[in-house]
C-alpha cells in the first residue's frame, strides 16, 4: 500500500502546497509501481542567468522515511539530464581548472539505475510525526543543487568547496 493511500490527509496537504508554490507543476502516478512523482520546471535564478530546469520528484512507496540515502523523496534531473550534466563539466574541465570529472552529488538507485540528487544529509529530513519533509522543500533543495552546479561551472572555487564536502563526496558517482 502506498503512502498516499495510507495518509490522505498527508497526500492533500502536499498537492496543496505544490500547488501553492508551483502552480504549473503536474503530479502522477508510475503504472509500473503505484509512486506519486511530480514535474517541475523551475527557473533556478530571478535574474535569467541559467536556463531552466525540469526535474521529477519521485516518492518512495513508504515517504516519509529517512531510511534511503536522501530521503524518501528522489529528484532526478530530466532537464539537463546526468548525461548532459556530464558533458558540461568536462566541457567546463578546460575552461575552469575543474579538478575531476565527475559530477558531485549524484546518487544511483540500484534496483532501477535510476541516477537523482543528493540535496540533503538524513539528518535534514524531518520524518516524524508532527515534521514531514514536503516536495515543495525537496524542490527548493534541488533548486539549490542546480544553482551550486551552474555556479561552479563557472567558478573552480564553488567547484571546489562542493565537490570537497566531506558529507557528500563519499555519495559521488564516480
Amino acid at each position: 500500500m502506498q503512502w498516499y493511500e495510507k495518509n490522505k490527509a498527508l497526500f492533500n496537504a502536499e498537492v496543496k502546497l505544490m500547488k501553492q508554490r508551483f502552480p504549473d507543476a503536474k503530479y502522477g502516478f508510475f503504472e509500473s509501481n503505484k509512486n506519486m512523482y511530480w514535474i517541475l520546471k523551475m527557473n533556478i535564478s530571478k535574474t535569467d542567468a541559467f536556463e531552466p530546469w525540469t526535474f521529477l520528484l519521485v516518492y518512495r512507496q513508504d515517504h516519509p522515511n529517512n531510511n534511503a540515502e536522501a530521503g524518501s523523496i528522489r529528484v532526478v534531473p530530466l532537464k539537463p539530464n546526468p548525461e548532459t550534466l556530464m558533458k558540461r563539466v568536462k566541457e567546463s574541465k578546460g575552461k575552469y581548472n575543474l579538478p575531476n570529472l565527475t559530477v558531485p552529488h549524484l546518487l544511483l538507485e540500484k534496483s532501477d539505475n535510476t541516477i537523482y540528487l543528493c540535496t540533503r544529509e538524513a539528518k535534514d529530513i524531518e520524518t516524524g510525526e508532527r515534521a514531514v519533509t514536503t516536495a515543495v522543500q525537496v524542490a527548493a533543495w534541488a533548486a539549490e543543487w542546480a544553482l551550486y552546479f551552474e555556479l561552479s561551472m563557472r567558478d573552480n572555487r564553488v567547484w571546489n568547496k562542493w565537490v570537497d564536502y566531506d558529507k557528500y563526496r563519499r555519495l559521488t558517482i564516480k
